[in-house]
């Protein structure tokens, strides 16, 4: 049976014995690719069975079709099933999903937001960002707790726990094809619209400017919300 990814692994995952610290997986990826078939090739990471998009550099160039920069490989991921998401941004960047159903944190708030990480140089990090609706606008915040793996070529299982308080925030200006920038947070909290969409942003460890000059993977993408 072919794997499933995004939203239909979550749906399994809940109606199953699937969970995360006791609690339902609202949304999984794990960047399916048929590398187990001889000659399969890298995937776009927008690819219809993934969904992701991404953005790099300064002004936020749309890499999501571009399989040199973003892409699903065709490599065996930390569980050891083939296929992983793969970024070389250049430079600073923003890979996410925004195929699930928006999370309505009023009814069930974000308990943790996990992943794992693979890095080609100990210096590159990531953070979680998130898109939330705020009063009908859609608006990024990236968190300020940086991930990165203290070797270089391994598998390293990420997890945060969800916070809500501003210190624990910036915010994430993008404009595709012009500008991709941390800001300082304006909030009090993190607002509390619906969560419209999540993922990684990308540098060398510093979250104010920063620059990704190698490669990351990234797999088992997982949201697991507070009941």
């Amino acid at each position: 049976m072919p794997r499933r990814s995004g939203v239909l692994v979550a749906i399994s995952l809940w109606m199953a014995v699937g969970v995360c610290g006791g609690q339902p997986a609202a949304y999984r990826e794990d960047f399916p690719n048929q590398g187990e078939v001889k000659g399969a090739g890298d995937l776009p990471l927008n690819d219809s069975a993934i969904g992701w998009r991404g953005y790099a550099g300064n002004q936020a160039r749309d890499f999501s079709a571009n399989t040199k920069h973003f892409r699903v490989r065709n490599h065996r991921g930390p569980s050891g099933d083939f296929g992983v998401g793969q970024a070389n941004s250049g430079g600073k960047g923003l890979v996410y999903s925004g195929e699930f159903s928006p999370i309505d944190r009023a009814e069930a708030e974000v308990e943790s937001i996990s992943f794992s990480l693979y890095t080609a140089l100990p210096s590159d990090a990531v953070f979680v960002a998130v898109q939330v609706d705020v009063e009908g606008e859609p608006r990024w915040f990236v968190n300020v707790k940086e991930f990165s793996n203290e070797e270089e070529s391994v598998w390293k299982n990420h997890t945060l726990r969800f916070p809500l308080d501003a210190s624990s925030w910036r915010e994430l200006a993008v404009d595709p094809g012009n500008s991709l920038e941390i800001q300082q947070m304006t909030f009090s909290e993190l607002p509390e619209g619906k969560l419209l969409a999540a993922g990684l942003y990308m540098t060398d460890g510093k979250i104010e400017s920063g620059g990704n000059d190698g490669n990351i993977r990234f797999d088992d993408f997982e949201i697991v919300l507070s009941r």
